[in-house]
């Protein structure tokens, strides 16, 4: 069946990410466009006025658009200035509850900083690794996350160079299980990130009652709030003395600063999500 077609069998459509699903225009039916970001326009420059140009063809006849966070949404307005008449709203993401998970099978000390997200040069891993000879000897570095490209040889050869074979661990495409394990475990959780249209794995980490340092870039600030510290300055030895201090203060791992974390992060959830988008889609109807 033609799309065109198809859409006239329903009252309303939603595309959960406006680039990917594009929708031919239908006055009978109603259409919800989800942005997750513009990262496209700072990872390819180059690409910058094509992918605007499709971005803006995809979602110029939504009758209602969902930023998933108040960063996205000042993209939206910054990049898309034509399109302000079309009402919009921020429906934050809804993120996984606490699992305890299993432990990964190598050896692992007792005391470990946590970073997870995709193997990207956007995720910006090298700046955590450089701090590492800062940080006290005996707290080592898990990073770990989806990996398809050469960014995480870059990364080991880094590791290598800085002679951190020892106190740096890189983890390719762990399981979920042994994910949740590292979350519930670590000292604090580590997403120095610099291009995020909201920030999934800050949260998870609030979950678990983790503390998380970020730089102040895109989304993340406003994700975090007041459950995460950020890096003031950009140097490994000043990211250092700011982790070597939370970590030697009484909020660390105090049972107060545990349950601010997990509090802050109890507004990320898939119910609250859910019944947003249900709100927004019964109004419309």
């Amino acid at each position: 069946m033609q799309a065109r077609s198809l859409i006239k069998a329903f009252d309303l459509w939603h595309s959960p990410f406006h680039t990917l699903n594009k929708v031919p225009y239908s006055e009978n039916c109603k259409h919800v466009a989800t942005i997750h970001d513009f990262n496209p326009i700072y990872e390819k420059p180059h690409r910058k006025k094509k992918y605007l140009a499709t971005s803006h063809s995809h979602l110029v006849h939504s009758d209602y658009i969902v930023c998933i966070s108040k960063f996205t949404e000042k993209e939206l307005c910054e990049h898309h200035p034509s399109l302000s008449h079309i009402p919009r709203q921020v429906i934050y993401n809804g993120v996984n509850e606490p699992q305890q998970g299993e432990k990964p099978s190598f050896e692992l000390p007792k005391r470990f900083l946590f970073s997870l997200g995709a193997f990207m040069r956007k995720k910006n891993y090298q700046t955590i690794i450089e701090m590492m000879p800062f940080i006290d000897s005996d707290i080592h570095l898990v990073i770990a996350g989806s990996s398809s490209g050469s960014y995480i040889n870059t990364l080991s050869d880094q590791v290598n160079k800085l002679n951190l074979n020892h106190r740096v661990h890189l983890l390719p495409n762990i399981s979920n299980s042994n994910k949740n394990w590292l979350l519930n475990h670590c000292e604090v959780f580590l997403f120095p990130s610099m291009l995020e249209g909201f920030g999934l794995p800050p949260v998870e980490a609030m979950k678990y009652g983790k503390t998380t340092f970020i730089f102040n870039k895109t989304s993340l600030p406003e994700v975090i709030g007041n459950a995460g510290v950020i890096w003031q300055n950009e140097s490994p030895q000043s990211m250092a003395e700011e982790v070597n201090r939370y970590l030697a203060s009484d909020k660390h791992n105090s049972a107060e600063q545990i349950k601010s974390n997990k509090s802050h992060a109890d507004q990320f959830s898939w119910e609250k999500m859910t019944l947003s988008y249900l709100e927004l889609f019964t109004r419309l109807l």
